[in-house]
């Protein structure tokens, strides 16, 4: 991977340390002695139950029922960002390898510091036999859709935090507008309230199973088609207002720090901060279907489960597409009215900027230099530009004052290209305009600060090229969030894959996620190479598959 020690401070984002460090302790590589050799002290050491700290002050998700006694304790007290969905994770572990000695007393499976819920060790699953004449990929099957169960029980419970210890925060509310209040926790209500729904549904038909759940795939077509799950199109869309809020209050006022801090360690919130919980449902709803992938993944083909899976995992695909161009949609047409006031073409010709199709690429200052001769006398001259690259054009302005640009030139964005300079060490490269806005060819050297900033310009600059993707190719993890606000950027979910198409020297990628095959640029400092030739593997199946590009492999 890319040397990460030239990496600067990140402008426009928000990193989460607690995350970072709740995942370091969590993602220990290598296996665990103890998997190799057994000794007496091992087998003693197992012998004596490890203390679960119990936080009897978090919210419930619902009241607790007869059939609850099969749920561990552990899960019971499970914040979602402390769940890691099996049906998502990077490691080569499997299903079928799972052995008792490494249970805790709450029926819950433990590996390498990640606590999951399993199925197959739930008492009453135990008692009854069943596993015994049940096949390897049936169990795997039944473990997959109880995740699904297990975690959404999670998740509901964190949205419960986020709503009673924080949205209902009077302290809070007081020391914030109302339109602040409105971008910080838009409808999460409404979320809370479509979890519920589908938790609600989800424990009732887990229930009504007394012990092997026959499906749950048809619930979710459900919920995708009654509009159940509309609150998160709505929630994402205000992403980019959110994230915007809670930074410049996290810079700005100082009473909301305050406030904020006390409320992250109360006993409630488990020490983690306001953004993970903000996270959450854009988290929650790219995550189902990887999730609901793997139910299909356990499923025999011959199997009608296995077409129900299928017509579920493309109505929760296409809902994730939903909600990424809504959330982008709403974000352009900001950027395009907040550009419409800071661009003045009075030195320009005129230039339509407002249109239905135009969005904001790419924004930001270069150093343009040139050779100037000066009684006899060659010299560089350098001058700031700001340039603003649109999906179909490049406007390039000088700075009048704080807000407010004064457009030199213009040319529209298929007559624009760029060009490496040989041998060259000040991060700069050749802009080549075909036909400005007086129908000239003009050729000019810009020079970025560092090299990501110069990488940058350039990807955005050319026509994307398809990139060739095999097993060898470099694949990624998140393991730290990251909030931002620039538009060749995405934010950061931890546990997210990404499919490297370059990097730079001073430690920035950019990749495909492999989800959706959003591509966007990212930090190294935030992600961890996957070294498993088969996970990659795996995960190039699983994208084939989200993205409609079907596999049997």
């Amino acid at each position: 991977m890319a040397n990460c020690d030239g990496i600067g401070d990140l402008d426009g984002v928000v990193e989460e340390d607690a995350f970072h460090n709740d995942i370091n302790d969590n993602n220990n590589e290598g296996p665990s002695p103890f998997r190799k050799i057994r000794t007496k002290s091992y087998y003693r050491a197992i012998s004596t139950p490890p203390k679960i700290r119990i936080q009897p002050s978090l919210p419930s998700v619902e009241e607790p029922s007869k059939h609850d006694v099969i749920l561990s304790l552990t899960d019971k007290q499970l914040l979602y960002q402390k769940v890691k969905e099996k049906g998502i994770l990077n490691d080569v572990t499997d299903d079928e390898d799972i052995e008792e000695d490494e249970l805790s007393p709450g029926c819950c499976l433990k590996r390498g510091g990640t606590l999951r819920q399993s199925w197959i060790f739930q008492p009453h699953v135990q008692e009854s036999l069943i596993v015994q004449n049940m096949s390897s990929k049936e169990k795997k099957r039944q473990e997959a859709m109880f995740e699904l169960i297990t975690s959404e029980s999670s998740y509901l419970r964190s949205l419960n935090v986020l709503v009673n210890c924080f949205m209902s925060s009077e302290e809070l509310r007081a020391c914030i507008t109302s339109t602040e209040y409105h971008h910080l926790f838009s409808n999460v209500e409404n979320v809370r309230a479509a979890s519920r729904r589908f938790h609600s549904a989800l424990m009732k038909r887990r229930k009504s199973s007394s012990i092997v759940i026959d499906d749950v795939s048809d619930i979710v077509i459900d919920q995708v088609q009654s509009n159940r799950f509309a609150p998160y199109i709505t929630y994402c869309s205000n992403e980019t207002y959110q994230q915007r809020a809670l930074q410049r209050l996290m810079r700005e006022n100082e009473t909301f720090v305050d406030i904020l801090r006390k409320l992250e360690s109360s006993q409630q919130c488990a020490g983690l901060p306001l953004h993970s919980f903000l996270l959450l449902p854009m988290q929650r709803i790219t995550r189902l279907p990887l999730l609901i992938d793997t139910i299909r993944q356990r499923c025999d083909v011959t199997m009608p489960q296995y077409d129900v899976a299928s017509r579920a995992l493309r109505e929760t695909t296409n809902l994730v597409k939903i909600c990424n161009e809504r959330a982008k949609s709403l974000e352009r047409t900001e950027h395009m009215i907040q550009l419409q006031q800071q661009l003045e073409f009075k030195s320009s010709r005129s230039f339509p900027l407002v249109s239905a199709q135009r969005y904001l690429l790419k924004s930001g200052a270069l150093i343009k230099s040139s050779d100037e001769s000066v009684l006899g006398f060659r010299r560089v001259s350098k001058q700031e530009l700001n340039l603003f690259l649109f999906n179909d054009v490049l406007i390039i302005t000088r700075k009048k004052s704080k807000d407010t640009f004064s457009v030199t030139d213009y040319c529209y964005k298929n007559r624009l290209s760029a060009r490496e300079i040989i041998d060259d060490v000040t991060n700069s490269f050749v802009l080549i305009m075909e036909k400005n806005q007086e129908g000239q060819r003009i050729e000019m050297r810009l020079e970025a600060d560092k090299p990501n900033i110069k990488a940058r310009w350039m990807m955005a600059l050319q026509p994307q090229v398809p990139h060739k993707i095999t097993r060898e190719t470099m694949q990624v993890e998140v393991i730290r969030s990251l909030l931002t606000d620039e538009t060749d950027m995405t934010s950061l979910k931890v546990l997210d894959v990404y499919i490297v198409i370059k990097t730079t020297p001073d430690g920035w990628i950019f990749g495909e996620r492999l989800s959706d095959g959003c591509r966007a640029w990212l930090p190294s400092t935030h992600v961890k190479e996957i070294l498993s030739e088969r996970i990659r593997q795996r995960n190039l199946q699983r994208r084939s598959r989200l993205l409609g590009e079907e596999t049997l492999i």
